[in-house]
């Protein structure tokens, strides 16, 4: 929702239609951004071609294992905010070598 408008869903994942880049999807629960084309890929694979998108009631990206985050960008994850210092996937917050660095 966006300043009062209701956006519509995405559609529901489909194993026989060909994805391409920034096309979204609902599969079990949860938006997907497909990262490259892709056919009969089913989201939820970290390294596969879909990023799951979650954000928090604030707008602040969620950390989830398949998202990509580059440089600067933000995320939650346990209650905890965080920068990334490079790009990452897959690499959870909090391990003090890691590419997070905790912000609040």
């Amino acid at each position: 929702m966006i300043a009062g408008l209701a956006l519509p869903s995405p559609a529901d994942w489909q194993p026989r239609k060909v994805y391409t880049y920034g096309d979204l999807v609902y599969y079990n629960g949860s938006t997907w951004r497909a990262l490259w084309w892709t056919q009969n890929q089913k989201p939820g694979d970290a390294y596969g071609p879909w990023e799951q998108i979650l954000t928090t009631q604030d707008g602040t990206a969620l950390w989830t294992p398949s998202r990509i985050f580059n440089l600067g960008d933000v995320a939650s994850y346990q209650g905890k905010k965080y920068k990334a210092q490079w790009w990452t996937r897959n690499q959870k917050p909090g391990d003090p070598w890691g590419p997070w660095k905790l912000i609040g």
